[in-house]
C-alpha cells in the first residue's frame, strides 16, 4: 500500500504540472512519441498494453514490470496431507519442457509415508496406467515394482485395489468395481471397455519403509528409506539393499555430482555408484557411522558431514577438516547441511548453528565469545545476553550455552572464552542453499539469509517464521518446502532489447529511421526499474532561404530518454511510472523573421496498470505522454505532445506444456483538444487486434490487423519468433496497401536476458 501511496501521490503532482497539456488544439507534436517499439508487437497489430512482458513494456505499459518474468514472482504449491505429517525430502527434476525457467521442473516431495509429484498443474502421489493388452493386476504391479513372488503380488494388488477403490470380497478376497448397477469382477482386458478403465498406481507402491530421502538424476529418480534405496525411471522401480552391495538398508542422505555420480549417505559410512557398479567408499575410518550431510565442488571435490566430523575429499583422498573451537568440546556435533559459495567457501549447518569455513579457518556467526570473570555464573551470562529480560527466556538461554559449549552443569572456566548463542544464525540448521555470495539458511526458527554483507531474516512469504525443512537453488531459481507446502521463488533476469526500422519507406525515404532500445532489472524489496530511448532520424534535409536558394542541410531528429519504475501493489495488480525528457531538433534556426531555433525540450510522464483478474486474461490500461506542450519558438506558438490513452485485453486461449496462443486487442485515443462531437471522437479511436502462437519457447507466430478510420490506416500485420535460451530475435511486417506510407515496413528487434 506504501509504493501504491507514493506512486499516486508523484502522479497528482505531475497532472498539476502539466495541466496545460489539455490544449484547445488538436495538433500535436512530437508524433515520434506514438511509434510502437518491439518487432514482437508489430506483428501483433501493435496490441501489447495487456501483454508487457519484455523489456518493451517500457513503452506499453509499465505496470507490467511489477508481473513475472519482469519482477520476481513466488509460487506456492499447498499439499493436502494426513493430520502430523510434513514435507521431509524434495527433488527436482527435470521434465524435458522446452522453458528456461523453474517450469523446466517437475517437483517431487517425500513425507515419511508418502511420495507426491507436481507435474506443473496438481499435486499427485500416483501415476496412471493405460491398460494395454490382456494384463491382470499381478502383472501389472510385477512390471511396475520388479516383485515376481508370488504373497507379495497378492498384497501388492490389494493395495492397488484399495487405492482405487475396488472392492475386496471377504470370502473369496477377489476383486470387486461398481459398474454403476453391481459390484462386477475386475479385470484388465483391453478388449472389454466396460472394465479396461486407466488404472492409478501409487508411487509409494514399491517402497518399503519410511522415506527419508529424495535426489533426481535426470530422467532418474532415488528415494532413500530406512529399508533401502529404489530407482525410479519413470516406468518402473527397482530396489537396492546390502544385497547389492549396499553398506547399509538405511539411507540418510543422497547426492549427485558434476560428473554424474550418485553418492549415498548410509547409517553405516558412504557408498558412491558410477556407471552401475557399487563402491564403499575407504576413508581410513573418517566415514564411519551415520552420513548426515554432502556437498560437491569442482574438480571431483566432495565435503561429507558426519555426527562430530567434516571430511573433504579432493579427487585423491580423503582428509579431516578440524572442527570449529567451539565444537572441540562437543562431540555430539552434527554436520545437518553443507553447501558451497560462488567463492568456493564451505557453509555448514549444525544444531547449534551455521558457520563457515575459508581459507583455512571457521567463521561463526550467530555466537559471541564471552570471556568468564572470576566468580561469574551462568545465570549472569545468560541475563547479560538475553534479549527478553523475563526468567524464562534467561533460563532458556543458560540451557542454550550448556548445550553449545558441550559442559554439562559446568563450574564455569574463569579466564577462558565460552560461545553464547545471540541471534537465529544460532537456531539449528536444517538446510542451506547457496546463490553466488548469496545464503539462504532453513532452520527450525525460520529461514534467514546472507546477502554477502550482512544477516536477516528471510522475509518472504512468512518463510522467517516458518520451520524450514529444504531448500533447493537450480539455475537460480529457489524452491522451499515448509511443512505441507513448496514454494517457488521464479526469479527474474536483466533484460534488454533493441530494433531498428527504416522509417516510412512507402515515400521512398531511404534515410529516414527509427531505433528504439530498453533495459529493464529487478530491484529485490523495491520492484523492477529500466528505462529506454526513443530516437527517430529525418534523414537529410536541404535547407532555402526566403528566396528559395539552397543555403545547406541540416540533419533533423528527436529523441526520448524514460527511466521506468513498476510494481506489485497486490497478488494480481501491478502498477508503473516512466519519466521522459523530450527532445526536439528540427532545425538549427528559425524561419523567415522568427527568432530561435526550431529545437525545444519538454517533459512527460507515463502511468501504466495491469490487472490479472484469472490466470488466462489480463487487462492493461496506459496514460501516455502526459506533460507540458513542446516550445521551439516562443511560447505562444507551443505545441503538445500526443498525450494518449491506451487500453487492452489479453486472453490465453491454449497454455499447455508446448502449445501457448494469446489473443490481444487494444483501443487507443488521443487525449488532445477533446472538444469534438461525440461520434468524432469515436472515429479517432485507433483498434489493434492480435495474436501470437508459440510451440514451446522456440518459435512464435504472429498475425494483427491496425484499424486507424481517422487516419485511413487498414492494414494486416505479420510477423515471427525465434528464441534459443536467453536470445530472442522478432520480425514484423506491415501489409498496407501500395502507395502508403507504412506500406512494406519492416521491423527487426532483439531481446537478450542475462
Amino acid at each position: 500500500m506504501k509504493k501504491l501511496t507514493t506512486l499516486l501521490i508523484v502522479l497528482a503532482l505531475i497532472l498539476g504540472l502539466s495541466s496545460a497539456s489539455k490544449a484547445d488544439v488538436s495538433a500535436a507534436t512530437c508524433l515520434f512519441l506514438r511509434i510502437a517499439p518491439g518487432a514482437r508487437a508489430a506483428g501483433m497489430g501493435e496490441s501489447f498494453a495487456a501483454v508487457a512482458d519484455d523489456a518493451t513494456a517500457t513503452y506499453w505499459n509499465p505496470g507490467g514490470l511489477g508481473f513475472y518474468p519482469l519482477s520476481v514472482e513466488w509460487i506456492k504449491h499447498e499439499i493436502k496431507l494426513k493430520p502430523g505429517e510434513r514435507i521431509i525430502a524434495m527433488a527436482l527434476q527435470d521434465n524435458g519442457m522446452p522453458e528456461f525457467n523453474y517450469k523446466r521442473y517437475d517437483i517431487w516431495v517425500a513425507t515419511k509415508s508418502d511420495l507426491y509429484r507436481w507435474d506443473g498443474k496438481r499435486w499427485q502421489n500416483y501415476e496412471i496406467y493405460h491398460p494395454k493388452g490382456k494384463k491382470t493386476l499381478e502383472e501389472i504391479a510385477s512390471r511396475y515394482t520388479g516383485i515376481t513372488d508370488d504373497d507379495q503380488l497378492k498384497e501388492l494388488t490389494k493395495r492397488i485395489a484399495r487405492f482405487n477403490h475396488f472392492a475386496l470380497d471377504p470370502l473369496t478376497s477377489e476383486i470387486k468395481r461398481y459398474n454403476g448397477k453391481d459390484w462386477v469382477d475386475y479385470n484388465l482386458s483391453a478388449t472389454d471397455t466396460s472394465v479396461g478403465v486407466p488404472l492409478k498406481i501409487p508411487y509409494k507402491l514399491r517402497l518399503n519403509g519410511k522415506i527419508t530421502a529424495l535426489k533426481a538424476d535426470g530422467d532418474n529418480l532415488w528415494a532413500g528409506t530406512d529399508q533401502g534405496l529404489y530407482l525410479y525411471n519413470g516406468l518402473n522401480w527397482k530396489a537396492y539393499t546390502t544385497k547389492d552391495g549396499l553398506a547399509s538398508d538405511t539411507i540418510t542422505c543422497l547426492g549427485v555430482d558434476d560428473y554424474g555420480t550418485l553418492w549415498v549417505g548410509t547409517a553405516n559410512g558412504l557408498i558412491r555408484q558410477k556407471g552401475g557398479k557399487w563402491t564403499i567408499e575407504k576413508s581410513g575410518g573418517l566415514l564411519t557411522g551415520p552420513i548426515a550431510s554432502m556437498a560437491f565442488g569442482k574438480r571431483k571435490r566432495v565435503w561429507i558431514g558426519t555426527e562430530g566430523k567434516l571430511a573433504h575429499y579432493d579427487g585423491k583422498k580423503w582428509s579431516q577438516i578440524p572442527n570449529q573451537e567451539m565444537f572441540n568440546n562437543n562431540q555430539g556435533v552434527e554436520y545437518t547441511a553443507l553447501a558451497l559459495d560462488g567463492d568456493g567457501n564451505l557453509w555448514a549447518g549444525t544444531q547449534y548453528g551455521a558457520l563457515v569455513y575459508g581459507n583455512g579457518q571457521w567463521m561463526l556467526f550467530g555466537h559471541r565469545p564471552h570471556l568468564v570473570k572470576e566468580g561469574e555464573t551462568l545465570h549472569e551470562i545468560a541475563a547479560e545476553y538475553s534479549r527478553y529480560k523475563d526468567d524464562s527466556s534467561i533460563q532458556m538461554l543458560e540451557e542454550r550455552i550448556v548445550a553449545h559449549n558441550g559442559f554439562g552443569n559446568p563450574q564455569l572456566p574463569a579466564g577462558e572464552s565460552i560461545y553464547v548463542p545471540v541471534n537465529p544464525a544460532a537456531a539449528k540448521v536444517t538446510s542451506i542453499a547457496t546463490q553466488g555470495n548469496k545464503v539462504y539458511v532453513g532452520t527450525d526458527e525460520g529461514t534467514i539469509w546472507y546477502d554477502g554483507y550482512k544477516w536477516g531474516d528471510y522475509y518472504y512469504q512468512d518463510l522467517e517464521k516458518k520451520p524450514s525443512g529444504i531448500i533447493i537453488q537450480k539455475d537460480k531459481e529457489i524452491w522451499f518446502a515448509t511443512g505441507n507446502e513448496a514454494l517457488v521463488r521464479a526469479h527474474t533476469k536483466r533484460e534488454v532489447t533493441a530494433m531498428h526500422a527504416n522509417w516510412l519507406p512507402g515515400l521512398g525515404l531511404n534515410d529516414m529511421y527509427y531505433d528504439f532500445t530498453s533495459y529493464l532489472q529487478h530491484a529485490p524489496g523495491w520492484g523492477t526499474v529500466g528505462g529506454n530511448i526513443t530516437f527517430l532520424s529525418y534523414g537529410t534535409i536541404p535547407t532555402t532561404d526566403a528566396t528559395g536558394r539552397t543555403t545547406g542541410e541540416i540533419n533533423p531528429f528527436e529523441v526520448a530518454l524514460a527511466l521506468s519504475y513498476g510494481t506489485k501493489v497486490r497478488e494480481n495488480l501491478g502498477v508503473g511510472l516512466n519519466l521522459k525528457i523530450i527532445h526536439s531538433r528540427l532545425s538549427d534556426v528559425g524561419a523567415a523573421r522568427e527568432r530561435g531555433k526550431g529545437i525545444g525540450t519538454t517533459f512527460a510522464v507515463d502511468a501504466g496498470l495491469l490487472y490479472q483478474p484469472y490466470k488466462f486474461l489480463k487487462l492493461g490500461a496506459a496514460l501516455q505522454n502526459l506533460g507540458p506542450k513542446m516550445t521551439y519558438i516562443d511560447a505562444s506558438q507551443a505545441d503538445p505532445i500526443p498525450f494518449n490513452l491506451k487500453v487492452g485485453t489479453g486472453f490465453k486461449a491454449i497454455d499447455d506444456d508446448y502449445n501457448h496462443l494469446l489473443f490481444t486487442l487494444d483501443l487507443n485515443k488521443e487525449l488532445i483538444g477533446m472538444d469534438d462531437p461525440l461520434r468524432q471522437e469515436l472515429r479517432e479511436v485507433i483498434g489493434n487486434a492480435g495474436m501470437e502462437y508459440w510451440y514451446g519457447t522456440y518459435v512464435g507466430l504472429r498475425a494483427g490487423y491496425l484499424y486507424d478510420q481517422e487516419g485511413d490506416i487498414k492494414a494486416p500485420t505479420f510477423g515471427a519468433g525465434l528464441q534459443y535460451s536467453n536470445y530472442r530475435f522478432d520480425f514484423g511486417y506491415v501489409a498496407a496497401e501500395e502507395g502508403h506510407p507504412l506500406s512494406d515496413q519492416m521491423r527487426f528487434s532483439l531481446t537478450v536476458k542475462f
